[in-house]
């Protein structure tokens, strides 16, 4: 287990545990929090180099390491299209497509046999939930879920299987020896914000001293703009586990079981974290129950009172 606080980009900060990344060749899927889940993942490519910064070899042996690295080339797979930047018609069909969009088998393998064939290390990132959670899909989700008879998840989207499954059908056999690694990841995002302390049921009168603030970190969904031009503290937390993809089941019906009891796990954890956060929160609320007033002084009246 590795838990690396990582480096801060303006007021934005990675927060990197779970089981240590290399540069090698993987398949990468994640929950879909904000499009900003895009930029996390060059920041878990350079992971692999920072972590051997912090090994004990000596300077000599790190330096030598490094020289023989080559960083992942990053590929986004979704809408019927492998990319690295978004583009125009990637926007496009993002608007156009149906959620459920699948490729037969034979353009999975003219899309995905190039990327055995480089020379380079490969990730293959996509997100099984389509689009990004809010608050709105969730409940629609919920309907449909309780009309199909689906497991209801509060935290993530019920994922598509057919983007999944058609890199699962291509890399999960005995000719590829170039991706041996699925990387599961659970990304959040938090951002720091002072609040008054409450005072509970305590009295309020003019000579009451101004009440202490205190960071109080809640989660959030942000957008791009915020994580470009954030005013105020955020955390971005990844929390990796790593599977092996001669593990992950070859057959349909199977590898849609294990892509469904994964991302119901998610789910229970994003609930603890946020459960964790909220009592936190409740807990600075409660800490200042009865912050010492200024007493009300009398003051001496000369003379008849009218």
């Amino acid at each position: 287990m590795i838990t690396d606080k990582g480096q801060q980009l303006n007021n934005v900060k990675f927060e990197v545990k779970g089981d240590p990344i290399t540069s090698d060749s993987a398949v990468v899927i994640s929950n879909h929090q904000s499009l900003a889940d895009h930029l996390v993942m060059p920041y878990l490519a350079t992971n692999a180099v920072h972590s051997i910064n912090d090994s004990t070899e000596s300077e000599e042996a790190k330096q030598a390491t490094l020289n023989k690295i080559v960083l992942p080339r990053i590929n986004f797979f979704s809408w019927f299209r492998v990319w690295n930047v978004p583009s125009i018609r990637v926007l496009l069909n993002m608007a156009k497509c149906d959620e459920n969009w699948e490729l037969d088998s034979t353009l999975s393998e003219l899309i995905f046999s190039r990327f055995l064939k480089t020379k380079v290390p490969e990730w293959i990132v996509l997100f099984p939930e389509v689009n990004i959670w809010t608050e709105e899909a969730a409940i629609l989700q919920k309907a449909q879920s309780e009309k199909f008879y689906l497991p209801v998840l509060k935290n993530v989207l019920y994922p598509r299987f057919s983007s999944f499954y058609n890199v699962i059908s291509v890399f999960n056999n005995k000719e590829n020896y170039k991706f041996v690694k699925l990387y599961d990841l659970t990304i959040l995002y938090k951002r720091e914000q002072k609040k008054p302390r409450s005072l509970g049921g305590a009295i309020i009168n003019a000579l009451t001293p101004r009440l202490p603030e205190e960071p109080v970190e809640t989660y959030f969904q942000p957008s791009l703009l915020d994580i470009v031009f954030s005013d105020y503290p955020i955390t971005v937390q990844v929390t990796v586990k790593t599977k092996f993809l001669n593990r992950v089941p070859s057959k349909r019906n199977k590898t849609e079981k294990w892509l469904e009891r994964l991302w119901l796990e998610k789910d229970k954890n994003i609930s603890q974290a946020l459960s964790s956060a909220l009592k936190q929160e409740e807990s600075i609320g409660q800490e200042l129950t009865a912050v010492p007033l200024s007493p009300i002084k009398k003051i001496p009246v000369s003379g008849p009172i009218i």
